[in-house]
């Protein structure tokens, strides 16, 4: 894709956001060019020295992930819990992280309710070809792959054990969390709808709306968008993610 196209692209998803932000009353803002995610998380540990962190769909832990630069250029101050459903890529996630104890791999899918689900993934003998995102689309939804127009015929089903986000912290004991990363293919407002902030607050929410393949419908990504409005969350969105940050993170900066 040439640079003509990127910035054509960009200038109409930051317009299709404008009118959905302003049919809400909210006013989207031009963010500082300097502001980034990265940016953010090294503002925040060159401030705080340590940092915990969830994430939530975390595929190999490598594959187009926003994380792990970070996490192992730190690791002597962070701590965090990884999760991933899928048996293949979390035997790769633990490898990946195999090296960096204060890094807790669980193998489970977060669901509000379900304990077992069925999610539906690329067949790994069927990846030559692809490019190689397509082992990061496994998905609740049956038809997520058809976003993406990946093949029906290559995508198999697959069993996974779930537990809740309470019952995550609960177990792990986590009592602070300094940032959440959400990457579910699909679920990551169903998951931000459940939290109870007034319980469990992370300074930092990091999701996929993913509205340019229709992953979040406008409706359910004003919904979100509004919930963490009422937490009293900055939000800067970006093509395919959005990061929601507490007012204070940016103040101390």
């Amino acid at each position: 894709m040439d640079w003509f196209t990127i910035v054509k692209m960009n200038n109409l998803f930051e317009k299709t956001i404008g009118r959905i932000l302003n049919s809400m009353g909210y006013c989207l803002r031009p963010i500082n060019q300097f502001f980034s995610f990265d940016a953010l998380l090294n503002s925040h540990i060159r401030r705080n020295e340590n940092l915990f962190f969830v994430q939530l769909g975390a595929c190999d832990g490598v594959t187009f992930d926003p994380l792990y630069r970070f996490v192992t250029n730190n690791h002597n101050n962070i701590k965090g819990i990884v999760v991933e459903p899928v048996s293949e890529y979390f035997k790769e996630l633990q490898y990946n992280y195999r090296k960096y104890p204060n890094i807790i791999t669980v193998q489970a899918a977060i669901h509000n309710k379900e304990e077992e689900m069925t999610i539906y993934r690329v067949d790994p003998l069927k990846m030559n070809g692809l490019e190689p995102w397509a082992k990061c689309i496994a998905s609740f939804n049956e038809n997520h792959h058809k976003l993406s127009g990946t093949s029906s015929n290559i995508i198999i089903q697959e069993k996974v054990q779930c537990i809740t986000l309470d019952n995550l912290l609960e177990k792990n004991q986590v009592s602070q969390l300094d940032l959440l990363q959400i990457d579910t293919e699909g679920y990551d407002a169903e998951i931000i709808m459940n939290i109870n902030f007034n319980i469990s607050k992370p300074k930092i929410l990091r999701f996929e709306h993913g509205l340019p393949d229709k992953i979040m419908s406008k409706e359910v990504f004003l919904q979100v968008i509004n919930k963490l409005h009422k937490h009293n969350y900055e939000i800067a969105v970006e093509f395919y993610d959005a990061t929601a940050y507490q007012h204070d993170v940016i103040l101390s900066s």
